[in-house]
């Protein structure tokens, strides 16, 4: 067997950093000290078992830290061994049976391994380790290899779900490697052409849905720009023994991140609900013009079939708060009682060739809503606000029209005199932010009193549909700025 060139990486662990898991802490930015090389392999045939076949990268940890500094050294690993053997330990895991294996696979023991330790030199010296197996090794790990634990971070229903497959897939990697360094006479590997029907399988038992609306407006202040609402999914899952049509159960571990942004990450609750709080936060400038996606965790899930397992992906889009989206809605009294309203439906029929997004609140009795527009608030409780998102009118804005009637003078015996009185409030349904108010009135006659209190309101109407036509007016984007030759040309 012919002898690969070593690999040589050089890698800090800060001694301040804890293990975990045997994983060595990012690197410091500054310059690592250079690196003491362990002492050449010796020069062996590929016949002598005692040859080194794979050499791992040097790994270097930084110095105990000098007594008086509130820095502590590395924590050793569960077994006790120190973090730089941990590391080197990991390794050889990963050197031999490739990183996806080495996370499921119990650390070697050191006596399993050959480790070559050494220093730096420089003013903070260092001790270094570097992993070698030798030809022997490598065949005693392949011939009793390290005990696989289940997958660490997946949840349980899929753990179990999949752990069939994974022993499957475990033992083709074993006759593979066994076969590779001449350690088995097997004419080939058992099967594994089903293995990616039967991942994509168990994945379609998994459901994942967006809950918020898509797209999801931006809100923009003070130079920033934010989320009007945080994104929310939920993961359910299915299992083998649920009959036909049953409903999935929440499923708590799943993980969602955005590909390129690592804090925007989150994990499935108690609940199955995944709920991304650092969106909350004023969006950094990549996130402020295109769509959200969201990844799901296949490493997570599967682990080493994270291969077969489909890829996920969700997407929610974002939009500009639209001020043709908005929603009018008029609470009227005559003479201090509640009566059918009319003002609302007028404005928005007089709109509507211009404003499609305009609407109104069905004719029908709206209790809550009469009482809010009644109140004449100041500001919208979140409850408040989602009691008007309840039907899903896809609104961003929301207009009530208080509309006050009231008897003003008989002209004769037959005809009265009324006059109607609006106070106008136009909110940001997404924030409950008061972004404008007014007040008008108009004044009319009529028989009796029930048509002069209708003939003064549809007086109201004229001057509310022009301000309500400016409120909704669609936003003209900036004017790109001309280039700079043109505006020097124009000077000239």
């Amino acid at each position: 067997m012919g002898r690969p060139l070593p690999v040589v990486v050089a890698l800090a662990l800060w001694a301040g950093a804890p293990a975990c898991g045997g994983s060595p802490a990012p690197a410091p930015t500054a310059a690592p000290p250079p690196v003491a090389q362990p002492a050449a392999a010796p020069a062996t045939t590929a016949d002598d078992p005692e040859a080194f076949v794979v050499d791992g990268p040097v790994r270097i940890a930084e110095a105990a830290p000098a007594q008086g500094t509130s820095e502590a050294p590395a924590a050793p690993s569960a077994d006790g061994a120190p973090a730089l053997e941990t590391t080197v330990r990991r390794d050889a895991l990963e050197l031999l049976f490739g990183s996806d294996w080495a996370a499921v696979l119990a650390l070697p023991s050191a006596d399993r391994l050959t480790i070559v330790r050494g220093s730096t030199d420089g003013e903070s010296p260092s001790e270094t380790a570097q992993v070698r197996l030798t030809a022997s090794q490598v065949a005693a790990l392949l011939s009793e290899p390290p005990a696989r634990q289940p997958l660490p971070a997946s949840p349980e229903p899929v753990r179990e779900s999949l752990e069939p497959l994974l022993e499957r897939a475990w033992q083709h990697r074993l006759c593979e490697l066994r076969r590779q360094h001449g350690l088995s006479t097997a004419p080939a590997c058992p099967a594994v052409d089903d293995l990616g029907e039967a991942v994509t399988a168990v994945a379609a038992r998994l459901e994942l849905t967006a809950t918020t609306p898509n797209p999801i407006p931006l809100l923009k202040a003070d130079g920033t720009v934010r989320l009007a609402q945080t994104p929310l999914f939920f993961a359910a899952w299915t299992a083998t023994g649920d009959t036909v049509g049953a409903a999935a159960r929440p499923l708590a571990g799943v993980h969602l991140a955005h590909p390129d942004n690592g804090e925007l990450a989150a994990t499935s609750d108690a609940i199955g609900r995944i709920q991304f709080a650092a969106l909350a936060r004023p969006l950094a400038e990549p996130l402020q013009t295109g769509p959200l996606a969201f990844e799901l965790d296949r490493s997570q899930l599967a682990g080493p079939l994270a291969p077969f397992w489909p890829a996920t992906r969700l997407t929610i889009d974002t939009r500009n708060l639209d001020p043709g989206r908005t929603l009018v809605h008029s609470a009227e009294r005559r003479d201090g009682a509640a009566i059918p309203p009319i003002v609302a439906g007028l404005v928005v029929e007089g709109l509507r060739a211009n404003r499609p997004g305009l609407r109104s609140l069905p004719q029908k009795p709206r209790a809550a809503a009469d009482a809010l527009a009644l109140s004449r608030p100041a500001r919208l409780t979140a409850d408040q606000r989602a009691s008007l998102m309840a039907d899903d009118l896809g609104v961003d804005f929301v207009v009530f029209v208080t509309v006050d009637s009231d008897y003003a003078s008989r002209l004769n015996t037959h005809r009265k005199w009324y006059e109607a009185r609006a106070d106008m409030r136009r909110f940001n349904l997404w924030t409950g932010e008061l972004v404008a108010s007014t007040q008008t009135a108009a004044s009319s006659s009529g028989l009796g009193a029930g048509r002069a209190d209708q003939a003064a309101r549809k007086a109201l109407v004229a001057p509310l549909l022009d301000i309500v036509a400016e409120w909704t007016k669609p936003q003209e984007p900036p004017r790109p700025s001309p280039p700079l030759a043109a505006r020097s040309a124009r000077r000239r």
